[in-house]
């Protein structure tokens, strides 16, 4: 019944009625950024990440009263244009920049300090999907391998070929085997279900 929206303009909204009506929360910024990406873990804790614009004092804002209030961090990158984040609990999470070939960005406290993860990709990083807090999957929209995968929290990256070369921007796992990548230039949707192998 509960869940966030986030868009144009620092928008946040809510509902509670699964999706019958909606009610504007605090906005994370009084300057109207582009909200790309929306984390909540529970009712009150989420993050939200803006992008297309590198915000004094950080692109991630963080409440933990439901929209409420919000607290501001930074990566600590430079054109912190975040794309897309994942958070898997309260205190470990995800992100990538837009445009990328950068990289990937973790937290282990909730997002009060990020550090930088290298991760052999080169192309434009576009999603990342966190199973686990060590087992993470990102995708890229061009390069031989459009796949990356980790299962020690981002220390080693297993690149992955998928078998259409499509430009991965978007992708889902169910489970630490299970997912599926999807992107632009073709109709193709990968699946897998032994983890990429």
């Amino acid at each position: 019944q509960t869940g966030y929206i986030s868009g144009q303009n620092s928008r946040v909204l809510k509902t509670t009625n699964g999706g019958q009506n909606w009610v504007p929360k605090t906005q994370p910024s009084l300057i109207n950024y582009s909200l790309s990406s929306l984390e909540f873990i529970n009712e009150n804790t989420g993050w939200t990440f803006v992008n297309f614009a590198t915000v004094p004092g950080g692109n991630v804002f963080k409440t933990t009263d439901g929209g409420n209030n919000w607290v501001q961090y930074t990566t600590g990158g430079t054109s912190e244009n975040i794309i897309a984040a994942d958070m898997v609990d309260a205190n470990t999470g995800y992100c990538v920049y837009n445009p990328s070939n950068r990289p990937v960005y973790k937290t282990t406290n909730g997002g009060v300090n990020w550090v930088p993860l290298t991760t052999g990709l080169t192309g434009n990083i576009k999603d990342v999907k966190a199973v686990t807090g060590n087992i993470v999957y990102v995708c890229q929209s061009s390069g031989t391998q459009r796949l990356a995968k980790t299962t020690n929290g981002g220390v080693n990256w297993t690149l992955i070929t998928l078998p259409v070369p499509i430009d991965a921007t978007s992708l889902d796992f169910k489970d630490a085997n299970t997912g599926y990548v999807c992107g632009n230039t073709t109709t193709a949707i990968c699946r897998t279900t032994d983890g990429g192998n």
